[in-house]
């Protein structure tokens, strides 16, 4: 019991800090909004040169440090001690370091090529900006790799808020920039405080892995086993980890040949990564570990049963948060964005993006948490294929979809490849009985529970009228009648949320 309750502490203080950093990222996107809206040319040159690094930081970091080192490295800590996990962690650094110094110089040459590839639809004038603002952000490639590097580590040692925490530090440089010098050095200077704001989020972590006693070494050994093991794991783990940012890449390339595409489509997804990204990464960061740990110790019906709850949990919180955005969709762009240079009409286009963004909500989770459990069990093959199946749907529609839905396309595009391939990776899962009888009543009671809610919540906010109390008293109102309704149907989960309530109130009168 003593270990659970701790394991509820460390979700909600890595939400509570997920959900400040995601605030701050939230305020920052507000400003990029009010300085650039979404149709002028520096706005759509930072969004493109700025995507690139982080793509890329998805396609080869993200995904492969988190699902390929991070198992090796507890197998080395739990089997042979920390001088040889501190040995493997300096290898593993070194090879990302001369990997992305000889991709930031290849880059750097080829910066217009790279430009035209992936920006096709823009003019020339703003592909030879955005060209410029790329070399500024390059360095973003190599500071990125180091900073997840780091983020694993420390999560292997059991400190999970600084990981947590690392974004509140590059949001406050961003932010810093744009009340004091945005005025003065425009685009370039925003570059520049991007890169910033990644390297403060290397700082922000050497203190706690000085603590850990680790010392950095430069050294490659390709022979050693452990890079072999990580190599071996890593393709299969790139590979699969593609669908967000190679989706994100063709979509963020159909939406250049919409005047304000690029931005709106950056600025849905910013707010949907931050609404779901809030609830699921928090989860997975921690059960990624727990699924490790357990793997390692050979605990297969203790791991079976810790993958089973994650993914009912995923689909009590996620669908009715799914309704709830599609609703709300307009009026949540319109609050955040609609003021400076974001006018009614970037708010209908950000909007529509959002709306179709919110299709692949649910997706989004259960396909998170069953690659972690795919990769805890170093199984890379699986999320392999699905992943190939996921980038081909989003190919064949995305730019099928902009002719009918616009801007709303490619998000449309994405959402599908998602929500697919998570089924597929649920039904490849059933071996251990997830999908039985009881486990489908509940999925039925939940889309039951929510259609009642997201009914009964636009009539009540429609009936207010108030923008943006209307939407914080809808929303919470929703939250609670769909619990009482999840409730009444007899849902483990409200079940736990009641008893969790009562004792808390009860603690409170004593």
């Amino acid at each position: 019991m003593q270990k659970k309750n701790n394991a509820v502490k460390t979700i909600l203080m890595m939400m509570f800090i997920s959900v400040l950093g995601k605030i701050l990222g939230l305020v920052r996107e507000m400003m990029f909004g009010y300085n650039f809206g979404t149709i002028s040319m520096e706005g759509t040159a930072f969004t493109y040169a700025s995507n690139i690094p982080n793509q890329f930081l998805d396609i080869m970091f993200a995904s492969s440090i988190t699902s390929s080192f991070i198992p090796i490295f507890n197998n080395y800590l739990e089997k042979k001690g920390k001088n040889s996990a501190f040995k493997l962690f300096n290898n593993f650094l070194s090879l990302i370091i001369l990997l992305t110094a000889i991709i930031i110089f290849l880059s750097t040459i080829f910066s217009m090529p790279i430009i035209n590839l992936l920006a096709s639809g823009l003019d020339l004038q703003t592909k030879l900006l955005t060209a410029q603002l790329l070399k500024i952000v390059l360095p973003v490639l190599m500071l990125s790799g180091i900073v997840f590097s780091m983020a694993g580590v420390l999560q292997s040692f059991g400190e999970f808020n600084v990981p947590a925490a690392m974004s509140i530090f590059f949001n406050i440089v961003i932010i810093i920039y744009y009340i004091f010098f945005i005025k003065k050095f425009s685009v370039y200077g925003l570059a520049v405080a991007f890169t910033l704001g990644w390297f403060a989020q290397l700082l922000v972590q050497i203190p706690f892995l000085l603590r850990e006693k680790y010392k950095f070494r430069f050294e490659i050994n390709l022979q050693s086993e452990g890079i072999r093991e990580i190599l071996k794991l890593m393709l299969p783990v790139l590979v699969s980890s593609w669908v967000m940012p190679i989706n994100n890449m063709v979509n963020a390339n159909t939406a250049s040949y919409i005047c304000g595409g690029g931005n709106a489509l950056k600025m849905a997804n910013t707010i949907y990564i931050i609404v779901t990204g809030t609830f699921v990464l928090s989860v997975n960061n921690f059960m990624f570990q727990r699924f490790s740990k357990l793997k390692a110790n050979d605990s297969s019906d203790e791991f079976n049963s810790a993958l089973k709850i994650s993914i009912n949990n995923m689909f009590y919180f996620l669908i009715p948060l799914t309704f709830a955005l599609m609703i709300f969709s307009r009026d949540v762009v319109s609050i955040l964005f609609e003021r400076g240079k974001f006018d009614a009409s970037a708010t209908n286009l950000t909007a529509s993006a959002l709306f179709f963004y919110s299709i692949g909500i649910i997706g989004y989770g259960i396909q998170t948490i069953l690659n972690s459990s795919f990769y805890a069990q170093k199984n890379g093959k699986l999320p392999l294929i699905f992943a190939v199946i996921a980038i081909v749907i989003n190919f064949l529609f995305s730019s099928r979809f902009v002719k009918f839905f616009g801007i709303g396309g490619p998000a449309l595009a994405s959402s599908i490849a998602i929500d697919v391939t998570a089924l597929l990776m649920l039904l490849s899962v059933n071996k251990n009985n997830f999908l039985d009888q009881k486990f489908l009543l509940n999925i039925i009671k939940i889309i039951f529970s929510s259609l009642i809610m997201s009914v009964a919540v636009f009539y009540l906010h429609k009936s207010l009228n108030l923008k943006f109390i209307s939407l914080l008293i809808s929303s919470l109102f929703g939250f609670l009648f769909y619990i009482f309704i999840t409730f009444l149907l007899k849902l483990d989960e409200a079940i736990f949320i009641k008893e969790a309530a009562v004792k808390f109130f009860t603690r409170r009168q004593k």
